[in-house]
């Protein structure tokens, strides 16, 4: 129909990895060192004031800064053959990550599809905007699209709705692979 828009849009909540874990230890690890360091250094006041700043500082970064990047859900936005991944920090911050044009999409296949196997050549730039979650990984798809610069191909790796992808096979069908 003329004028008819179409428009979807998903979260995905990331899950923790290992690393940021790992990440987190040793954030809280230096802020325990700091304050170690605040209180054992009685004698000298400018050793004490360095780290009593510095404990300060760790605190205002972990609070404010790092600590909310460990809480993440991605969005997809699906409107008129674009696709704009964006990331939701703590449900406070957005940030737009990358946009992808049906244009510049060659495939969107399932993770594992045989339909990817002729990319695997490929050097391929990955972006993975999926939760990182081993159980949803039969509802992973992966784009197979030109990058931005020098017509390098990207794979992008994401979680999208089922609403999604019929509008996508709608706009592209034979770009898009939806069978398991």
């Amino acid at each position: 129909m003329v004028g008819e828009s179409s428009y979807a849009e998903w979260d995905v909540r990331r899950a923790t990895r290992a690393i940021d874990t790992v990440y987190k230890a040793m954030i809280i690890l230096a802020c325990v060192v700091f304050f170690v360091g605040s209180v054992v250094f009685t004698g000298n006041s400018f050793i004490k004031f360095l780290f009593t700043a510095a404990l300060i500082a760790m605190l205002f970064l972990c609070f404010y800064v790092w600590w909310p990047r460990f809480n993440v859900v991605y969005e997809y936005v699906y409107v008129d053959g674009q696709i704009d991944f964006d990331a939701i920090y703590s449900g406070s911050s957005r940030k737009h990550l990358f946009r992808v044009d049906m244009d510049k999409i060659d495939v969107v296949a399932p993770l594992g599809a045989s339909e990817l196997a002729g990319y695997e050549h490929l050097n391929l730039k990955a972006r993975n905007f999926s939760s990182y979650d081993k159980a949803n990984e039969s509802k992973q798809y992966v784009i197979i699209a030109k990058g931005n610069s020098d017509n390098a191909h990207e794979k992008i790796i994401f979680e999208p709705s089922e609403e999604m992808l019929t509008l996508m096979k709608k706009k592209s069908p034979r770009k898009i692979n939806i069978a398991k």
